[in-house]
């Protein structure tokens, strides 16, 4: 790429016009960002940022990355986090790659929409607080509602096993929520038990998810938790076509279509495969029982359950044999 596609910032540079190159680098995102064309990529240098508001809009780089083999630490000081418009789907791809996240508040990377894609690799997210109610399901990763369908996640490769406060009693924090996610990947992740005690769910995908595939991901919920669930489908509004498979989760399971309440979320052509499952299960909500559900399956995991049973069914009384069996 030539070298007018980059702009760099660093701890010793200086915000001003004519600069931002590497020899000349800003000193500050928020002016490298101001100073952007939409298809440029901010590189920042090792060191550790201070930043303040940071919302990335169409018109503005939604590219930053780490210099390579550089740590380049952003602290929102509990006050703020990254925060992606993305409202055309003609726009350069949003990219966070190569940054350690601190002190982010409530969430530190969301999307209002991401209709043109995000890529979030190596991303360390290392602390976290909520600010507010359990209704903005805090977590460090976030795709928002508010009907809009958001494209092509691919979140590979990063750390969320940072510590993160609750302030309130949050039902439906994770690592990672995102509501109607199509097209998206997110593989080799990892979330060890390092959080907070109050961290209940690893992954969550909610709203209306499709083609979706969480692949080779490592989650760990500290022992003993309430709602310990490793990787969630809600299907609030149906799901087609989710993959779960080579997962290793620990203290945790697997859910499938718990908030999907009524005939008109239909689940089709889920699979469950291959995944590793320590002192946790599969549990069987709503949704793949819906009488239009088709085609889900649940094969070749190994499941060492402990006191929980393998399988379940629960938030609903058992389907008749009828509707059971064609299932």
């Amino acid at each position: 790429s030539a070298a007018s596609r980059f702009l760099f910032v660093a701890t010793n540079g200086v915000d001003s016009a004519g600069r931002g190159t590497l020899a000349a680098p800003f000193r500050t995102l928020a002016y490298a960002v101001g100073q952007s064309a939409p298809n440029q990529i901010i590189v920042m240098r090792k060191g550790n940022y201070a930043l303040g508001t940071s919302n990335l809009f169409d018109d503005r780089s939604k590219q930053i990355i780490a210099y390579p083999d550089e740590v380049v630490v952003a602290d929102f000081a509990k006050s703020s986090s990254f925060w992606v418009k993305s409202g055309s789907s003609s726009a350069p791809v949003a990219r966070f790659e190569g940054l350690d996240l601190a002190n982010v508040a409530q969430h530190g990377i969301s999307c209002d929409p991401c209709l043109a894609g995000v890529v979030i690799r190596n991303v360390r997210f290392v602390s976290g607080t909520e600010t507010s109610g359990e209704s903005d399901n805090p977590s460090y990763i976030y795709g928002m509602d508010y009907g809009w369908r958001h494209n092509k996640y691919l979140i590979q490769e990063n750390d969320m096993g940072g510590a993160y406060t609750m302030k309130f009693t949050a039902n439906n924090y994770g690592g990672m929520v995102l509501f109607s996610a199509f097209d998206s990947v997110i593989e080799n992740n990892q979330m060890p038990a390092n959080q907070t005690s109050s961290i209940r769910k690893g992954f969550v995908d909610k709203g209306y998810p499709n083609n979706n595939v969480y692949r080779e991901n490592y989650i760990e919920i500290p022992a003993g938790q309430t709602e310990p669930d490793g990787i969630k489908i809600m299907a609030q509004g149906g799901s087609e076509r989710v993959q779960i498979h080579h997962n290793l989760l620990i203290n945790a399971g697997i859910t499938l279509g718990q908030q999907c309440f009524q005939a008109t979320c239909p689940m089709t052509d889920h699979s469950v495969h291959h995944n590793t499952l320590v002192n946790g299960g599969v549990g069987i909500s709503w949704g793949p029982l819906n009488p239009p559900s088709s085609g889900s399956r649940i094969w070749h995991n190994i499941i060492k359950s402990g006191s929980e049973a393998p399988y379940g069914e629960y938030c609903q009384t058992l389907p008749s044999a009828a509707t059971l069996a064609s299932k």
